[in-house]
C-alpha cells in the first residue's frame, strides 16, 4: 500500500474570481510510483480545470477559450475510470476509494450522465460509511455533497426541461402550467413540485453543513440556481398570455403575480440572506448577492 496524504478540499472561487465555485478536490502525492494514485492526481487536476473554465465562461461568456469544460471533465472521466478498473482495491487501502466515487460522481453529472452520477454518489456513500466505520476518518463535506446530489441534478433537469419546453413555440398557456405545476412550484401548501423538491433538499443538507461555510456558500448557489430556474419559468407563463382574451389573461396576471410575489420573491430574500450571512462584508462577496439579486 502507498502512503498518501489525501486532502480533498474545497476551494471557493470569487465571483470572478472568488466565492462561485464547483468543488475543487486535490491530492497531495507522497509516492509518485503508486500508479493508482497518479490517475487520480491527473483526474483531480482535470476535473479542477475543467470547474475553472465552467466559472469563467458562465460569469465571463465573451472570454475566449480555447478548450471547453466537456473535454476537461471527459478527461478526467477516464482516468477516474481507468483507476477504478485496474486498482479499485488499491484505492481502498489507501482510504480515496469514496472520494474517487464522489469525484467520478461529479464528473459524471457534469458529463449528463445522471444515472451513472446517482449510482456513483451511491457508491461513494457506502466507501465512506465504511471507511468511518473501519477506520473513523471522517469525509463531512464529500458525504453531504453525495446526499445532495440527486437533488442537484433535479436542479439541472429542472433547467433543462423548462429550456426545452420554451422551445416548444405552440405549447399553450394551459400546457404551460401544468407544467409549472408539476416540475417547478405548486402553491398548493399539501404538494410540492418536483424543482420545489431539490431545493429544499439541499436546504436541508446545507443545515447540516453548518460551520463549514465554503460548503454552505455552494449549497445556497446551488438553492438560488434553482429559482433562477423557477424565475424562467414565472416568465414562460408571462409569454404564454400574449392572444388570450382580457378576462383569461387578467386570472393568469393574477395567479403569475401571486407567483413571484407570495412564494419566489420570500425565498429569494430567505436565502440571498444567508448568502450574506455566509459571506465577508464587502466586495466581492456584495457582488456576488448583487449578481443573484439581478438575474432572479
Amino acid at each position: 500500500m502507498c502512503s498518501k496524504t489525501w486532502t480533498p478540499t474545497l476551494n471557493t472561487r470569487p465571483f470572478m474570481k472568488k466565492y462561485l465555485t464547483l468543488f475543487y478536490i486535490s491530492a497531495v502525492l507522497l509516492f509518485s510510483g503508486c500508479t493508482h494514485l497518479l490517475y487520480l492526481d491527473s483526474a483531480m487536476d482535470y476535473f479542477n480545470q475543467g470547474a475553472n473554465l465552467e466559472n469563467q465562461l458562465r460569469f465571463q461568456p465573451e472570454a475566449g477559450a480555447s478548450a471547453s469544460p466537456t473535454m476537461y471533465y471527459s478527461m478526467a472521466y477516464s482516468g477516474l475510470n481507468k483507476a477504478l478498473e485496474k486498482q479499485k482495491e488499491e484505492l481502498r487501502k489507501d482510504h480515496v476509494l469514496g472520494s474517487t466515487y464522489t469525484v467520478k460522481a461529479l464528473c459524471e453529472w457534469k458529463l449528463k450522465l445522471y444515472d451513472k452520477a446517482i449510482q456513483s454518489a451511491d457508491a461513494a456513500v457506502e466507501e465512506l460509511l465504511a471507511m468511518d466505520q473501519a477506520t473513523g476518518i471522517k469525509m463531512p463535506r464529500d458525504m453531504a455533497l453525495m446526499e445532495a446530489l440527486p437533488a442537484l441534478i433535479e436542479v439541472e433537469k429542472a433547467k433543462e426541461s423548462l429550456f426545452s419546453l420554451r422551445e416548444q413555440t405552440e405549447a399553450t398557456l394551459e400546457e404551460a402550467r401544468s407544467y409549472y405545476v408539476s416540475s417547478i412550484f405548486d402553491p398548493d401548501a399539501e404538494k410540492a413540485a418536483t424543482l420545489e423538491q431539490a431545493i429544499k433538499k439541499i436546504g436541508e443538507i446545507q443545515k447540516k453543513a453548518r460551520g463549514n461555510d465554503e460548503l454552505s456558500v455552494y449549497f445556497v448557489q446551488s438553492q438560488l440556481a434553482g429559482l433562477k430556474t423557477w424565475s424562467d419559468a414565472i416568465d414562460l407563463l408571462r409569454q404564454k398570455e400574449k392572444g388570450l382574451d382580457e378576462a383569461s389573461k387578467r386570472e393568469a396576471q393574477e395567479f403569475r403575480k401571486a407567483q413571484r410575489d407570495q412564494f419566489l420573491e420570500p425565498e429569494k430574500g430567505r436565502l440571498l440572506e444567508r448568502l450574506g450571512s455566509l459571506l465577508p462584508p464587502g466586495e466581492p462577496g456584495g457582488r456576488l448577492i448583487d449578481y443573484w439579486k439581478k438575474i432572479i
